[in-house]
């Protein structure tokens, strides 16, 4: 007889326990799939050595978490980021992975074609920038991004002496003042003389005081050998002001290099630039300070500079002397500095102490205001020589902006003034000879030059202008 078979009742919890074992093999798939998933994800390209701007560090390691889970804007904004900072290597392999997910980011296009250019690939960089000129073509808009792109690529023809090419490529861009002095300066290289003066005559008639073009005009009459409309043209030039960007790639890094780290804080300072509100920025500058202290930054001595002079402004002799004391620190010695630490010891009642910081600024670099201060100064010290001659070149300093901004009405009177202190200065005599002749003087503008060469015979400038 067989023994009875004895069967273990259920558990209960054995079902449970079934459920939950389930429940964790999924979590645990569903958690390799996912770290499988970021593992396999690029990872933007980062440079090794961030410390010099920790902020901008931690600026860009944000937007390398989110490149990595988003898209192409997202490399976009990491390369841009780069570029900001001078990272151009590590950039272009962000602009190429954003152009993976997106072939039409124009953005990323031009970036990339950007960063090719300073990374010494002209060639691949011209190829990109003429996709991207024919991408937009395609799209019906020949917008700023693509006039840019052709006149890079034009830039770069010329980087590799391609100069037939170049004038090629600038021909393409039609009004574009940039693009028209790029190619009359390439006719003047390879001997087109005539077809060069045609070429910037327009622009001089819209902006007769263009330096650039104005200068153009200069070495094209040398180059015929017309030496008196060639002099002519570098009087003009003397009073001709920049109207036209030439280069534009400071302006593309700078837009992104204001966005992140120590630049994005300084911005947002000069946001707030009001001269009328010094206690506001003072407080500003005050709250920046802990973020630089301490670390060799150029951004630390500018925010320095910045505090003194605001400071200064609200009459606060004592912390601007600290604030020079710290850039003295730094080795920082510029005509501002001594002009700023001059007028904080005037403002302490140590005026002994201030003027030779002033004389020594005036000297490093000239500036009317405070050859004026002096001129009080030593006026009220009964030293009339000293006084008259600081006053002087103060008439004179503002003479000779008057003059090169083609203000003559402002300019007689202050060279005028300046010839009266100081009778004996060959370089007073020849500013009254070059403002009248501007003005018509022919006969007042002769004098003047004579007696400039009188006094210095070895002037040159006013030689050449003596009939």
């Amino acid at each position: 007889m067989n023994p009875p078979i004895i069967t273990q009742a259920k558990s209960p919890y054995r079902f449970v326990i079934r459920c939950l074992l389930a429940l964790l093999a999924i979590d645990l798939i569903i958690c390799g799939a996912f770290c499988t998933n970021q593992m396999l994800r690029p990872q933007p390209p980062l440079p090794r050595m961030l410390d010099d701007d920790p902020l901008f560090a931690a600026d860009l390691h944000k937007l390398a978490r989110d490149a990595r889970n988003g898209g192409s804007q997202q490399w976009l904004k990491v390369a841009q980021a780069l570029v900001g900072h001078g990272h151009y290597d590590h950039a272009l392999a962000c602009y190429r992975h954003a152009l993976e997910l997106d072939p039409e980011n124009f953005d990323a296009s031009f970036g990339l074609g950007f960063c090719l250019e300073r990374t010494g690939h002209l060639q691949e960089s011209s190829q990109q920038y003429e996709q991207l000129a024919d991408l937009i073509n395609e799209s019906g808009h020949l917008q700023t991004l693509g006039q840019f792109s052709i006149y890079d690529t034009g830039k770069n023809h010329l980087r590799a002496e391609h100069a037939d090419q170049a004038l090629k490529t600038f021909e393409q861009l039609h009004n574009s003042l940039p693009a028209d002095y790029q190619r009359a300066k390439l006719l003047i290289r390879s001997g087109w003389i005539d077809a060069a003066l045609t070429l910037i005559e327009a622009p001089l008639r819209e902006f007769p005081q263009s330096k650039e073009f104005r200068f153009l005009e200069y070495r094209a009459k040398i180059a015929k050998q017309l030496v008196d409309e060639a002099r002519i043209s570098a009087d003009l030039l003397e009073r001709s002001q920049t109207t036209i960007r030439i280069n534009f790639a400071p302006d593309f890094i700078h837009s992104y290099r204001i966005l992140y780290g120590f630049d994005r804080i300084f911005e947002d300072y000069s946001k707030i630039f009001d001269i009328q509100n010094n206690d506001r920025m003072a407080a500003k500058l005050e709250e920046l300070r802990p973020l630089v202290e301490h670390k060799q930054l150029p951004q630390y001595k500018a925010m320095l500079l910045n505090l003194a002079q605001v400071d200064l402004d609200r009459r606060r002799p004592e912390a601007v002397l600290k604030s020079v004391q710290q850039l003295h620190d730094f080795k920082v010695d510029n005509a501002h500095l001594l002009s700023i630490e001059g007028t904080a010891l005037h403002l302490q009642g140590q005026t002994e102490k201030a003027i030779p910081l002033w004389q020594r600024s005036v000297t490093m670099s000239p500036d009317a205001s405070l050859h004026e201060r002096l001129a009080k100064w030593f006026e009220s010290k009964g030293d009339l020589p000293q006084c008259n001659q600081h006053r002087s070149q103060s008439h004179l300093l503002q003479a000779r902006d008057c003059y090169r901004n083609n203000d003559l009405k402002a300019a007689l009177p202050q060279i005028n003034q300046a010839a009266k202190l100081a009778p004996d200065d060959p370089n007073v005599w020849f500013y009254i000879g070059q403002i009248n002749r501007a003005a018509g003087h022919d006969e007042t503008a002769q004098q003047a030059y004579a007696k400039c060469v009188a006094l210095d015979p070895n002037n040159s400038r006013a030689r050449q202008w003596i009939k």
